[in-house]
């Protein structure tokens, strides 16, 4: 039996509602590049196949999927929805995907709406706003619970009430509500920037040359490398397990031995002590 049905490229602007008769086994229906330009123009399709579960869409002149909220929710196997390249304008529009009872992956790519939006943000924005679709253009959201976090703190940031796409940012007032319901009152989280430093200064003290050296070094020297670094600068050659480091600020100077059990061990032995002590931690070696 006829399992899919395509009806692309015909023009077609609408699907009349037939209810005298359906076509049960049908479960995939193409509309591909068609004409319509509402959702409401082809309602009548659960109807007419009361067991589909996916549907084509995308390439239309698609703007809304309607006002009828409970003629969407007839399409109660309706799993996959690819409306990729429509003309959807509204956030609202967005939002009425969660009137599909069974909806499980949306496609949706080449949408006027996102504009410039970063893809972060979108998936964040779609995750948050359909809570019942696991997959959004055949992915799943990474971490929907932080989506939801994220959606809410925007919401209570920008403080908008109304849901427009000229607005700066999109307040789904039920969503908005259901989360706070969830989450409650969540802080502002602050805004840190984190950044690898791959080198620090150093003061180095080889004793039984009479020589002390500030300069940058590496997080990826070895030692025999700041050895090799040492003898290099100072012209002389250093004996292992001889140098001193001494600490940044300290006003005596005081020097702590730098001992390294193999000639091998890296470096950052040295500066993860340094930088625990400029970030007020230990201060011994």
């Amino acid at each position: 039996s006829l399992k899919q049905l395509n009806v692309g490229h015909n023009n077609i602007t609408s699907l009349p509602c037939i209810t005298t008769s359906n076509l049960p086994d049908i479960t995939e229906l193409n509309l591909i590049e068609n004409k319509i330009n509402c959702f409401s123009d082809v309602v009548g399709l659960a109807e007419l196949f009361p067991n589909l579960a996916t549907l084509v869409l995308s390439d239309n002149p698609l703007n809304s999927f309607g006002d009828d909220q409970q003629a969407v929710t007839k399409f109660e196997k309706l799993a996959k929805l690819h409306v990729n390249n429509i003309t959807i304008k509204s956030w609202d529009e967005v939002s009425k995907l969660r009137w599909f009872p069974a909806l499980h992956d949306v496609r949706m790519v080449h949408w006027d709406l996102f504009g410039d939006m970063k893809e972060e943000e979108r998936r964040k924005m779609l995750g948050a706003l359909l809570p019942n679709s696991p997959l959004i253009n055949g992915a799943p959201i990474p971490d929907r619970e932080a989506a939801e976090r994220w959606y809410l703190r925007r919401c209570n940031k920008e403080g908008n009430t109304t849901a427009t796409s000229e607005e700066p940012f999109y307040l789904d007032l039920i969503r908005y509500q259901e989360l706070h319901e969830k989450w409650g009152e969540l802080p502002e989280v602050a805004d840190i920037t984190l950044e690898c430093r791959e080198t620090m200064t150093l003061t180095l003290r080889v004793p039984d040359k009479g020589v002390e050296v500030q300069r940058e070094f590496s997080i990826y020297d070895t030692y025999l490398s700041i050895i090799a670094q040492l003898e290099k600068e100072i012209k002389e050659v250093i004996s292992l397990n001889t140098i001193q480091y001494v600490k940044q600020g300290n006003p005596d100077n005081h020097p702590y031995p730098v001992i390294i059990a193999t000639p091998q061990q890296m470096l950052y032995q040295i500066i993860n002590h340094a930088h625990a002590v400029e970030s007020g931690g230990c201060d011994s070696l």
